[in-house]
């Protein structure tokens, strides 16, 4: 597994620039994603992937024969991109 800090750090490397800052960006940039993923949008980031929100319907579990309702819930959609599937 690989920590955020060890990915902005590798991005920092690459394009120059100290790993502080390349952190800062990498955390906003996932925030802007975790931001309009709850608005309720879909996010493209071309050739990458596809984040996508869904609700889910509202069900009846009957546990021990009581009746149960499960409220609606909100997940995410993840479609690898070209660069994802090669």
């Amino acid at each position: 597994m690989v920590s955020l800090n060890e990915v902005a750090k590798a991005v920092g490397e690459k394009v120059g620039v100290e790993q502080e800052l390349a952190s800062i960006l990498a955390s906003a940039l996932l925030e802007e994603i975790v931001s309009e993923l709850s608005r309720g949008n879909r996010i493209e980031l071309r050739n990458f992937a596809v984040f996508e929100p869904y609700i889910t319907a509202s069900r009846v579990h009957t546990p021990n024969g009581k009746l149960k309702k499960i409220p609606p819930r909100v997940g995410i959609r993840f479609k690898a991109g070209r660069l994802m599937k090669r």
